[in-house]
């Protein structure tokens, strides 16, 4: 989850709770983002768009879970956002950042052939 206050610090957004009407609105420019507390969903422009979990509150302070980022913020921010969540990225701008794919194999495939290249150099 990400604290809602320090999204608006990065990104330039405005955040006001309306306890009258049970909802958080977010907003960047022109764009509004409303969240409600109690559902996992959050509406841009009369659009609802899904969230793994609702806002949940501590203290002062509005968590909202980390899809949000992809999912809500980044199509009514000014400038581009990539969530990159298996590497714990978020990009802003035009940055080009190359994605790291690694390949695991199993342990006895590795032994399998070294097994096989020893016996053939033994043999004459």
């Amino acid at each position: 989850m990400f604290a809602l206050d320090d999204l608006a610090r990065l990104f330039g957004l405005t955040v006001r709770e309306d306890t009258a009407a049970g909802a958080i609105t977010v907003t960047s420019g022109a764009q509004t983002i409303v969240l409600s507390p109690q559902q996992p969903l959050a509406s841009i422009g009369g659009r609802m768009i899904s969230l793994p979990a609702a806002p949940a509150r501590d203290g002062r302070v509005w968590y909202v879970p980390v899809d949000f980022v992809g999912r809500a913020l980044a199509p009514i921010a000014t400038t581009r956002i990539e969530l990159r969540k298996p590497s714990r990225l978020i990009l802003t701008g035009d940055i080009r950042m190359p994605r790291v794919a690694a390949r695991v194999e199993p342990l006895g495939s590795v032994t399998a052939r070294r097994s096989t290249w020893r016996r053939r150099r033994r043999t004459p």
